[in-house]
C-alpha cells in the first residue's frame, strides 16, 4: 500500500473515530436534516451518526473491489485505478469534511444552520464545487468501464461515445467548479446560492448526458449510411 493510499484510509477513518468518541456526549435525537430555509425538519436517533462515516470507509473499500469486477482489459484496468486514485483523495476528504459538519451541527443540536457561527451551506458548495474541479479534470482521462464516469449504455459499448462524452464532460464539470467556488465566495444570499449551486449541478448533468445521447445518435446515423 503506498503513501497515497495510507493518507486516504486515515482520513476514512478520522470521521468513525470522531463519531465514537462523540456519541456517548450527544442528545438521544439529534437534527438529521435540514431544509432549504436552514431549519431542521427531521430529528433521529444519535447512532444514525454511524452511517455517514461507514459510508465513506465503504466508498474507499470499492476502490480496490469494483475495478477487478469492472474491467477486463489490463490497461483500461490500470488506467482507470489511476483516475480514481487522483479522485480519491479530495473525495474523502470532503466527505470526511462534510461528516465533521455533521457531527458538529448535532452535537450543538443547532436548529438554523445560517445563524452559525461557521457559513455551513458555503463550506458544503465550496467543498462540492472543488469536487468539480479535481473531477473534471481526471475524467477525460477514463476509458469505457462499469465504475466511473458517465456509465450509460450508448457511453460504454461505443469507445467514440465514451471518450467524446468524457472530453466535453471535463470541461463542462471543471468550468462549473470553479462558477460554483465564486458563487460560494460572492453571492450575498446563502439560501439562493445554494439553489443555484445546486440547480446548476443538475443542470450540468442533464448538458452532458444529453450531448452524449446526440453524439451516440449522429454515431448510429453514420453507421447505417457507410
Amino acid at each position: 500500500m503506498n503513501i497515497k493510499r495510507v493518507i486516504v484510509w486515515e482520513l476514512a477513518l478520522v470521521p468513525l473515530l470522531l463519531t465514537v468518541v462523540l456519541l456517548p456526549s450527544m442528545a438521544d435525537q439529534v437534527p438529521a436534516h435540514y431544509g432549504i430555509d436552514g431549519m431542521v425538519d427531521r430529528y433521529d436517533s444519535k447512532y444514525a451518526m454511524l452511517i455517514f462515516p461507514f459510508i465513506i470507509i465503504a466508498v474507499v473499500l470499492l476502490r480496490d473491489v469494483m475495478p477487478r469486477w469492472a474491467v477486463r482489459d489490463d490497461a483500461a484496468q490500470v488506467a482507470n485505478e489511476q483516475v480514481v486514485d487522483k479522485m480519491m483523495l479530495p473525495i474523502v476528504a470532503v466527505l470526511g469534511a462534510l461528516n465533521i459538519m455533521t457531527l458538529w451541527l448535532a452535537y450543538y443540536q443547532v436548529e438554523n444552520i445560517y445563524t452559525t457561527s461557521v457559513n455551513v451551506p458555503q463550506l458544503i458548495m465550496l467543498g462540492l464545487s472543488g469536487l468539480f474541479v479535481v473531477i473534471g479534470n481526471v475524467m477525460p482521462k477514463t476509458k469505457p468501464n462499469h465504475y466511473v464516469g458517465f456509465r450509460m449504455p450508448w457511453t460504454i459499448n461505443h469507445p467514440e461515445v465514451w471518450y467524446k462524452t468524457h472530453r466535453f464532460g471535463g470541461v463542462v464539470m471543471t468550468v462549473w467548479g470553479v462558477i460554483g467556488v465564486l458563487v460560494a465566495l460572492f453571492w450575498a444570499d446563502p439560501v439562493s446560492a445554494f439553489v443555484v449551486v445546486i440547480g446548476g449541478t443538475l443542470s450540468m448533468v442533464v448538458i452532458v448526458l444529453g450531448y452524449s445521447y446526440v453524439q451516440y445518435r449522429q454515431l448510429m446515423q453514420r453507421g447505417r449510411h457507410e
